[in-house]
């Protein structure tokens, strides 16, 4: 998705998919909101990049060898040593 989403599309994607029920007034303000086709095609947009980060693979976890490495070289960057 290479267009700039509108703030009103995430808040509508982060409510709908909160699971709160939505009273009557916005269940309708809803309607109206969507029955716009830019509104609707931007937040099939937000579903379909939903989809697809759900669907990427989860990132390999680092080893606590890699993660000693990340520690001393953070410590060395900022001029802290271990010993004190």
């Amino acid at each position: 998705m290479s267009q700039k989403l509108s703030h009103e599309a995430v808040e509508w994607f982060v409510l709908n998919e909160s699971g709160t029920a939505q009273d009557a007034e916005l269940a309708q303000r809803w309607k109206q909101w969507c029955a716009e086709p830019g509104n609707r095609t931007e937040y099939v947009g937000l579903l379909q990049l939903a989809q697809d980060l759900h669907e990427l693979p989860a990132p390999a976890e680092a080893s606590r060898l890699e993660l000693l490495k990340d520690v001393a070289a953070e410590e060395e960057e900022s001029g802290m040593s271990r010993t004190g």
